[in-house]
This record gives structure tokens, C-alpha cells and sequence, in this order.
């Protein structure tokens, strides 16, 4: 049997433990080796006021002279009564890395439960990753920057140089419509929404305009121009561009357009991803080093056009 997946890359940014060739990888495999060997110690709560306490974990990782760091991002949660599927004991945890077969293996005793999990590698100043295009890279740059200690670590979308004949520095404007949102701690609010209620706070001074009622005759959408210097090279348009790109999850850029001179070009169409196919488990699980090599070779194929 084989599954479906997409691949997501991205480009480390330009800081303090990625301006060095290989400095992030060192780094990052000297916590792993040294600083945090055990499981254990790479637990990261996500919220202290969660009951069910969800927590992310390097769980597994290969370092590799090259060199690349390969691994799989877990995230689990306290287990209840009503849960039935993998667990992960105390005894693991102490372990310096396990596979989800070694999940498959775990009696069921353990204080936590299986909740979701993702792939990463890390070469030539490249991230990719399966993680799923509904979920942004704040994820993983977030649990990256807790595991060492720092606030540095960053990675912006890779864009594809040509879309349908458009180059991506063709472009001269952005539109956002009203499926775009502005995550916060608490919610999701649509941009649109912040312009509506703004708008409202403009005209009307007798608080006779409702918003539920401006919203049945009127429909937002935000569009963001792009004043391109003319000194700026591809190369400096797309740094500049990526960024904005990366807030958004695959969800909120099916309703982004990009305008060029003669044609447009939706959001999801900007980023540079990869569709691959991958052997599974009997049970059900990714070939692991399958999806490592198709990892390896989308970076080799990105940095080379690069």
C-alpha cells in the first residue's frame, strides 16, 4: 500500500544559528546528544492550563555527517480512561529516540496517548517537512526555538520561481479575501472582519450601522500593493515576500490572489511543494527511510535551481 503526501520546504533564515553553513544542524544535534539525550527532557507543554495537557517531542532523530538531521515531530496528550491507542510509557521517554513502531511495541500503561505526528529534515540550509498545509511552520520554529534556548530560529516558504508563465516578481499586488484569518491565543478572526468593524468606526458616529447588517450588502477584501524598487533583484523580492506568505496556512491562501501584469495566480499555486507517494507499514505507518530520501532529494533538487 502506498499514501499520499505533500512535501513543504522552506528556507532557514538569515540569523545569528543559520548565517553559518551547518551551525543550526551542529547545534541542534549537540542538544540532542548532549544537552537533552533523553526523550524526556525535550517534552514541551503546550499550555500549563490544559488539561489534557498536550505536549510536542523530537521523538526520533538521525544525524548524518552530510550534515542533515532527520526526525519526527510527535505531539501527545494525557491519556483518559476513554483512550485506546498507542501510549507512550515512562520507559520510552528515557530512551534518546524511538520510531512509532516502538509505539506499536509499548504495553498500554503509559501516562500519555498518541495525538498526531509529522517528519522533518534539515540539509543545505533547507527544511522539509509533511507537516500538514492547514498547520503553519510557527509550529515546528516554535518548538525549535524552546529545545535550544532561543528566540533566533526562523524559516520562510520557498516560492516557486514561475507560475503558469508568471514570474513571481511580476507580481504587483496582493488580494486577501475573506477567508483569510489573524490567529491569536484564543480565536481565529477573518482580516476582512478587522476592516469592516474599522470601517464601522469610521462612518458611523450615531451607532446607527450594524455590522451584521453591513456585511449583507457588502463583501471586504484587502489588497496589499507591492512597490517594488527597481534596484531590488528576484533573489531580494522573493526574501521580502516569503515572510508574508508564511503566516498563512494552505487554508487561508486558497483565497489569496496574486495579481501580475497580464494574469492572476491563487495563493495554494505561490508556494513551491512537492506531491509524493510513500509505501506504508502493515501497520499503516510511513516507510521512514522511503520519505527521508524523498526529502533529501527535493532539497538537492531546490538548491540547485537555487
Amino acid at each position: 500500500m502506498a499514501k499520499q503526501e505533500k512535501l513543504r520546504i522552506f528556507k532557514a533564515r538569515d540569523t545569528k544559528l543559520s548565517n553559518k553553513k551547518d551551525k543550526l544542524i551542529n547545534k541542534i544535534a549537540d542538544c540532542l546528544q548532549n544537552k537533552r539525550p533523553k526523550a524526556n527532557e525535550r517534552l514541551m507543554l503546550l499550555n500549563t492550563s490544559d488539561p489534557d495537557a498536550e505536549t510536542d517531542l523530537l521523538s526520533y532523530h538521525e544525524i548524518n555527517s552530510m550534515p542533515y538531521i532527520f526526525g519526527t515531530i510527535l505531539r501527545i496528550k494525557n491519556k483518559s480512561d476513554k483512550d485506546e491507542i498507542q501510549t507512550v510509557s515512562d520507559s520510552i521517554l528515557s530512551s534518546n529516540s524511538f520510531s512509532l513502531d516502538d509505539l506499536d511495541d509499548e504495553k498500554i500503561t503509559g501516562a500519555y496517548v498518541y495525538h498526531s505526528h509529522y517528519y522533518f529534515m534539515l540539509l543545505n540550509g533547507y527544511l522539509v517537512t509533511n507537516l500538514k498545509g492547514n498547520i503553519t511552520i510557527k509550529r515546528f520554529e516554535t518548538y525549535l526555538n524552546w529545545l535550544l534556548n532561543t528566540s533566533d530560529i526562523g524559516f520562510d516558504p520557498v516560492l516557486r520561481q514561475k507560475v503558469e508563465e508568471m514570474p513571481i516578481s511580476d507580481i504587483h499586488s496582493i488580494v486577501l479575501g475573506e477567508k483569510v484569518k489573524k490567529s491569536t491565543k484564543t480565536e481565529q478572526i477573518r482580516v476582512t472582519e478587522r476592516i469592516m468593524n474599522a470601517l464601522i468606526d469610521l462612518l458611523n458616529d450615531d451607532n446607527s450601522i450594524k455590522i451584521d447588517t453591513l456585511e449583507e450588502i457588502i463583501s471586504a477584501k484587502v489588497i496589499l500593493t507591492i512597490k517594488k524598487n527597481k534596484n531590488m533583484t528576484d533573489e531580494e523580492f522573493e526574501q521580502s515576500l516569503a515572510p508574508v506568505l508564511k503566516r498563512m496556512g494552505q487554508n487561508d491562501l486558497e483565497d489569496v490572489i496574486f495579481k501580475g501584469k497580464n494574469s492572476t495566480i491563487k495563493g495554494n499555486d505561490v508556494l513551491e511543494t512537492k506531491p509524493i507517494r510513500v509505501d506504508t507499514t502493515d501497520s499503516g505507518h510511513l516507510n521512514q527511510e522511503q520519505i527521508k530520501q524523498e526529502m533529501s532529494t527535493y532539497i538537492n533538487e531546490c538548491s540547485q535551481s537555487d
